[in-house]
Order: C-alpha cells, then sequence, then structure tokens
C-alpha cells in the first residue's frame, strides 16, 4: 500500500477553484490497551508504532460512511510525509486540501513497528483505486507463495531422491529384501497404482534418507546394490561414523526458504515418469493444502469513519503538545461541523480503531501419556512438554478479503473458496501465539492449526506417515460459531475487528495418531479434523478447543 493522502497535501490553496479551502488537519490514534483489548504491547512487545500509508478520503455524508457512498474529491493521490506526531496519540498535518461541504472522512494506516524477522512479517494487500469508492476499497491477506511453480530447492530436493531411486539394479533386483526396500522407498501401495504422498521439507527428507541409508546398511555384505544405493545418499549428504547427519546446503532449508511451514512441502512418485515430483497443489492423487493458500498474518492496520469538527480559527499545535484527552483537542472545534470557506482546521472526531482482530492460542491440556498411529505409547514427562514438543506455530483457517469497513461481508455477501487463505504466523512466545487476522464472515467456521516439533528423539507414526526427529507435524482443530450448548448463545462471528479471540487447546492422548506430516487439504470434506469445542465459545473469553 502506498503512503498516500486523498485530498490532504502540502501545496498552496488552489486559487482558480474557490470550492477548495486549505485547513489544518489533525486526528487520533486509541490509547495503549484500551481498544476492547487488543494492545500492540501484547501482541508485538512494544506500543512505540509508526504510523505510515496513511489514506485520507472525504465524503460529504454527514454520518457513518456507508458501502455506496461516493467520495466528494476525486484527486490525484500526494505523498503525505509532512504530519508531526505531536504525542504518543495524536497526529497533525498542515494545510491539506479539502472541498466545501465535507462533513465525514474515511482514514488507514498501517503501524509499524521497525524491521520484520525475515519470515515472519506481516502484510496485508490494500486495494484503493484512483475511485476512491467504499465499493472499491478492499483488503486481503496476502500470499506468501502466490505461484505453483516449484522452488528450486524443492526441484533439487526432488531430483536427489529420483537419482536414489535410479541406483541402477535396484527397481529390477531379484533380491526380496532391497525390492521390498524398493517399493517401500517410492511409497508403492499394495494393490494399487498409486503412491503415498510423504513430508517433503528438507527436514522430513533427511530423516527419510537417514533411515534408507542404515536400512541398506544391512545388506550391503550381500552385494553391490546396497552399497551403491548407499553411496546415491551421499551424494547430497554428509555421512558421519556411518550415519547421515546433514544435507547438502542446496537441500538444506526447504520450505522455510520461501517463507512456508514445512508442512506445506508435499513429495510422491509418480510412476508413468519414474520420478519424484514436488507436490504444490491439491490434486485428486495430491489432497494437500495448496501452497497458494497460505498467506501472512494481518498487518496493524487502523482504520476510522467518522464526522468531522471544524474550527474557522487555526487550532495552536501547543493543545496537540499538552493535551492529555481527545475530549480535550475537540473542545476546540466545533462538534459535527462541515467544512466551508472559513475554516482553517479539521479534527475527525472519532478516534481509530484497529481494523484487525487478534488471536491469541495457546496451548494448555497436555497428556501424560500420547499413543501414535501404531499404537506406541510415548510417556512425556510432567512439564517437559514444551521442551520436547513445543509448539513452532499456528496456521489460522477462514480468512478472506474484506471491504472497506474491514468486514468480508462488504466484500462479497457469500464466501469464495477460491479467496480463503490460510494465515501462517511463527511468532510464538512461551508456547504462545498472538497473530493478527482479519475479521471472519459471520457463523462462518474457521480451522486453527497448531505446529509442533518433534523433539522426542524418535520418530513416530502419525495419521498420514513418519514424523522424524526434527520435524514438524500438525493437530487440526476448528471452532464453530453456529454451536449452542443449552441455553448458552455463541457469537455470531470467530474473529472481530478491534477484538481479541482468545482460544486454550487441549491435546487428546491419541493426538500423535491424528496428527498430520503434510498439511492436508483442509476443504476437503471427508477429512476428520476431530474437534471438540467446550462448553461455552466467547470473544476475549478463553475458549477450550480439544485436538484429538
Amino acid at each position: 500500500m502506498m503512503g498516500l493522502l486523498a485530498g490532504c497535501a502540502d501545496v498552496e490553496e488552489p486559487k482558480d477553484v474557490e470550492e477548495f479551502v486549505g485547513a489544518d488537519l489533525v486526528f487520533a490514534v486509541p490509547e495503549t490497551g484500551v481498544a476492547r483489548g487488543l494492545s500492540v504491547s501484547e501482541t508485538r512487545g512494544s506500543d512505540d508504532v509508526a504510523l505510515e500509508d496513511v489514506v485520507i478520503i472525504p465524503f460529504k455524508t454527514q454520518g457513518e460512511i456507508g458501502r455506496e457512498d461516493e467520495p466528494c474529491q476525486h484527486l490525484d493521490y500526494s505523498v503525505w510525509n509532512a504530519y508531526e506526531k505531536k504525542n504518543a496519540r495524536f497526529y497533525y498535518n498542515r494545510r491539506c486540501q479539502f472541498v466545501t461541504g465535507v462533513a465525514s472522512v474515511l482514514v488507514y494506516g498501517v503501524g509499524r513497528q521497525g524491521d520484520k524477522e525475515p519470515g515472519k512479517q506481516e502484510e496485508t494487500t490494500a486495494v484503493i483505486p484512483t475511485t476512491l469508492a467504499p465499493s472499491d476499497i478492499a483488503f486481503m491477506p496476502t500470499q506468501i507463495r502466490p505461484t505453483t511453480e516449484r522452488d528450486e530447492k524443492a526441484e533439487a530436493l526432488a531430483d536427489y531422491l529420483t537419482r536414489i531411486a535410479a541406483t541402477p539394479g535396484w527397481n529390477t533386483t531379484t533380491d526380496v529384501k532391497l525390492h521390498a526396500l524398493y517399493e517401500n522407498y517410492i511409497g508403492k501401495k499394495d494393490g494399487t497404482v498409486d503412491y503415498q504422498l510423504f513430508a517433503g521439507s528438507s527436514t522430513s527428507i533427511l530423516g527419510y534418507i537417514s533411515e534408507l541409508y542404515t536400512e541398506a546398511g544391512k545388506y550391503e555384505t550381500d552385494g553391490d546394490l546396497a552399497k551403491a544405493i548407499r553411496e546415491r545418499i551421499a551424494e547430497g549428504a554428509t555421512v558421519t561414523d556411518g550415519s547421515v547427519t546433514a544435507l547438502t546446503a542446496a537441500l538444506t532449508g526447504y520450505p522455510g526458504n520461501i517463507g512456508l511451514p514445512d508442512g506445506a512441502a508435499a513429495m510422491q512418485w509418480i510412476g508413468g515418469e519414474e520420478r519424484f515430483v514436488a507436490q504444490t497443489t491439491t490434486t485428486t492423487i495430491a489432497p494437500i493444502t495448496s501452497v497458494t493458500r497460505f498467506a501472512y498474518p494481518a498487518e496493524l492496520y487502523f482504520y476510522g469513519n467518522s464526522r468531522i469538527s471544524t474550527s474557522a480559527s487555526a487550532v495552536n499545535t501547543t493543545s496537540y503538545e499538552t493535551e492529555t484527552t481527545w475530549s480535550g483537542v475537540l473542545q476546540n472545534y466545533k462538534a459535527n461541523g462541515i467544512v466551508d470557506r472559513t475554516t482553517q482546521s479539521v479534527a475527525v472526531n472519532t478516534p481509530l480503531q484497529y481494523g484487525m482482530a487478534r488471536l491469541t492460542t495457546t496451548l494448555k491440556g497436555t497428556p501424560e501419556t500420547l499413543t501414535d498411529a501404531d499404537g506406541e505409547k510415548w510417556k512425556v514427562e510432567s512439564g517437559k512438554w514444551t521442551e520436547i514438543l513445543p509448539v513452532t506455530g499456528v496456521i489460522v483457517g477462514g480468512q478472506y478479503p474484506v471491504g472497506f469497513d474491514f468486514r468480508p461481508e462488504t466484500y462479497s455477501e457469500k464466501p469464495k473458496e477460491a479467496d480463503m487463505r490460510y494465515v501462517y504466523d511463527q511468532t510464538v512466545t512461551d508456547g504462545t501465539t498472538n497473530t493478527y487476522v482479519l475479521q471472519s464472515y459471520e457463523n462462518g467456521k474457521v480451522t486453527v492449526v497448531l505446529e509442533l516439533e518433534n523433539r522426542l528423539g524418535r520418530k513416530f507414526r502419525s495419521k498420514d506417515g513418519v514424523v522424524y526427529p526434527g520435524a514438524k507435524f500438525y493437530l487440526v482443530g476448528y471452532v464453530d460459531p453456529t454451536i449452542k450448548t443449552g441455553q448458552d448463545d455463541y457469537t455470531k462471528r470467530v474473529f472481530t475487528q478491534d477484538y481479541v479471540t482468545t482460544l486454550e487447546m487441549t491435546v487428546s492422548e491419541k493426538a500423535l495418531a491424528n496428527a498430520y506430516s503434510v498439511m492436508p487439504d483442509l476443504l476437503a470434506a471427508r477429512m476428520e479434523i476431530g474437534v471438540l469445542l467446550v462448553p461455552k465459545w466467547n470473544v476475549i473469553m478463553p475458549t477450550n478447543v480439544e485436538l484429538f
């Protein structure tokens, strides 16, 4: 979004257009922590934000601006870089240009807090066309990967796996054990022509080929084939003391190198082509979440839809430097004023609000014993959960474009599947994620997925494959605002702009068995995501979600 101000510029008042006047402009942002609990300091550690990319659009509407209202100024944009921040909450700009009759304004701005850590930035795509019409304004989640084109590291990993499979004589060997090892390696399913999809991140593939290296070593004394398999593996890996310990640099870091969660990476053997392929989109043979679905968390947007107050005299800037309350500032203005040729100062009546919502997710309930898909039991010592199965991120579904007022219904009355995105937030503090999201549709179900890391020291079998040590896995849940329990009415939506939604996630004993190593197609009706919502759903108040 460009740093623009419609109708305000550091220029002289036009001499040949009588209906324009020059006036100073002031507006306010929320006080720390008072905007319905949504505070910057609670989410990213600081309330010291720089307000950037401000856009102000004037209207003659005498009241709240609606979607079909038309702005009264269609001017060329002017970069607004001359405002003065007089204290922590009040912003002041000299000599803005207003048409007479202006009574209300829309205001947009982004609060930024310095440089973001790579891969953990917040970003929202803003659409504010030259018409400035509310019906044409939209904000939408910014895709992390807008194309399904395969990344060069993904291609390199697929080529590496294919070269191992192409070890001369392996696919035609009559050695029963090595032939079985080959079919297992390419993921051949019994009695079908399909091949198993498996986790394709660099970390998961390291575990995959490490296991193959160890298994092939058991047969190396029986002939040259097993030795050749191990030599092919060593071409792209570091082998120390008879074990694979790392991949080469060219094969390391995928898909984090392009900002995606590890679960977005998937590999599959394509029988007709005799090679491995990195799958990047949902297909009948690869029921995964397309890489284009993932988006960054929303930016810290400010939004205002307000009447203005006016003054026929210039308001001294000292008022903004010394005044501690916005109501005190407004005492210098005529309430609900309308710009005329005598206007010298304009104030936006209502302080801006946050345009986005916030989701706070905490893993609370953790069992002492876990069971994986093979029925193996895992003991988790009390207080050790965050050490051996730490939360490393959250993926939030149900994110659609929103309209001029940050509500999805003003963008489209009905959610469109093609527009839906999953926000991926890697910022975790003490097992808690605080994620900026856009408001969700009324009665819209929202999927919430926790990303965890396997530090058990051993692999375990999940719902869709094997999770190797150091690899990420995913526990899927959802929140449905249409559910009602007894006399308790649930809220109409999961996320509401300017509000905080808190979820306390509880993991059941069989969580490992129902975990995913690859992000499945969350839109698939057949997917069993096993979620229990108990007992009451409220914005701000914690909601318990059990992850099975």
